[in-house]
């Protein structure tokens, strides 16, 4: 006679604390977006969003500190959002998933006032700035002055932590109508998605280094690389120097 066994296997709960926010917004089971956890760090997402539409960036909405609740108070007395080091755009992922599972309409409105935001903030050239609005408040506690270009560097368009990609990234899934965001868009908000989106393509093709700089780009990632084989420069550093190195001669500012 043949005895077989069954191990019944559960799935134990995941504890959020331990991940970041990121794969929190973005990553978990759709079905842990119904929850009571999910809905309660939606009630933080919605009420850490500032007045402009946006959020602040490097703030684990799900295991807050103290300290986080510091730079948040702080970042309220100033009144701007940033969209680099993926802020903004994850709050609005976050929410739209939440949405799926447990509709509430103060998520969508939270979600359309962020894309208000990035539609308000695009420069007429197609780029974006780090921080929007940019007050005078804002412009003195997070910016520098540049003394050869004449000015705030967070003015500039934003490249940096993929900041401007990911709001072309938004856009481009708004339009295009993708299942994510397509229950908290309107046809109206499509059109003007595509309209910023485009802008935004066009904007990376006129910040192309002219080809007078080819040369000087190829030089300059040599040179690093004989660096980083003599070991006088770390490799993380390469990408980021080629950019400001390159980029700078050639940064489109505001319009």
């Amino acid at each position: 006679m043949l005895l077989f066994s069954a191990t019944l296997v559960v799935a134990q709960p995941r504890d959020v604390s331990r991940l970041s926010w990121s794969h929190v917004a973005m990553r978990m089971p759709a079905e842990w977006y119904g929850s009571e956890e999910a809905r309660a760090i939606a009630e933080i997402v919605l009420d850490a969003q500032l007045p402009c539409g946006g959020w602040s960036k490097n703030i684990p909405w799900h295991r807050m500190e103290e300290k986080h609740h510091k730079s948040l108070e702080w970042e309220r007395t100033i009144g701007s959002a940033i969209f680099d080091n993926n802020a903004t755009t994850t709050e609005m992922a976050f929410l739209t998933k939440v949405y799926a599972a447990k509709p509430d309409k103060r998520y969508k409105e939270a979600f359309q006032r962020a894309f208000e935001l990035i539609v308000e903030a695009q420069y007429a050239t197609g780029g974006w700035p780090m921080f929007y609005p940019l007050s005078e408040k804002c412009l003195d506690a997070h910016g520098v002055k540049d003394p050869v270009m004449g000015v705030n560097y967070i003015e500039n368009i934003n490249f940096n932590d993929n900041a401007h990609a990911n709001l072309l990234r938004v856009m481009k899934m708004i339009y295009q109508g993708d299942e994510l965001y397509a229950p908290l868009v309107t046809r109206k908000m499509q059109r003007t998605a595509k309209e910023v989106y485009f802008k935004g393509i066009q904007c990376i093709l006129d910040c192309q280094i002219d080809g007078e700089y080819e040369q000087y780009v190829a030089d300059t990632v040599a040179s690093l690389d004989s660096k980083i084989e003599a070991g006088t420069i770390d490799a993380t550093d390469t990408a980021q120097e080629k950019v400001a190195k390159a980029l700078f001669t050639k940064i489109v500012i505001k319009d």
